[in-house]
Formats: structure tokens, sequence, C-alpha cells
């Protein structure tokens, strides 16, 4: 069996071009891309603790959103227990 963050990729994907645009940008460039908090502050012109704060708020709208559009479930420690996934944009099917 896949690795449930491995299998959540596809839906991981979608979900985040459908994030506010400053979300999505944190959470690429520090989540996804490694980029420190610091670095990303000084590119954006923010202080650390706006930067802090703007990857925390993205992160947690990014955990309900994955909730909802994909059914994510989280284990106890937070870690992705399992999902359902999501049709491709524009197919109307049920995933199963």
């Amino acid at each position: 069996l896949p690795d449930p963050v491995d299998a959540l990729t596809g839906c991981l994907a979608r979900t985040l071009t459908e994030l506010p645009a400053d979300d999505a940008s944190i959470l690429r460039a520090c989540d996804l891309g490694g980029q420190t908090q610091h670095a990303f502050a000084q590119a954006h012109g923010l202080s650390l603790p706006a930067a802090k704060t703007r990857l925390l708020r993205a992160r947690r709208r990014l955990r309900e959103r994955l909730t909802c559009a994909c059914q994510v479930s989280f284990e106890p420690d937070g870690r992705v227990a399992d999902h359902v996934p999501r049709p491709p944009p524009g197919d109307a099917r049920v995933p199963p």
C-alpha cells in the first residue's frame, strides 16, 4: 500500500490551486520547496513573525480544505491517515 501522504499528491496539487494566491505561494515556497521562513520573509518584505503567522494560517486553511474536498482523515498526532481521491476537474464521476 502506498504511503497515505504520497497517495494524497494529486489532491494536494489541485487543492493548492484552489487556495488564495498568498496561501499557495508560502506553502509552495516553505513547505514544498524547502525555503526557510526567514528567507521567504526577506523576499516578500515581511517580518519573520508575519511570515510565520501567514504560514500557520495557510496551513490551517489547507488542512480545512483537504479535510472537506479530499475527505482527508488524520491520525491523533496530525499525520495523514487516509483520503478519498477527487476526480479530475470537469469529471463528473463520484469517487468510489
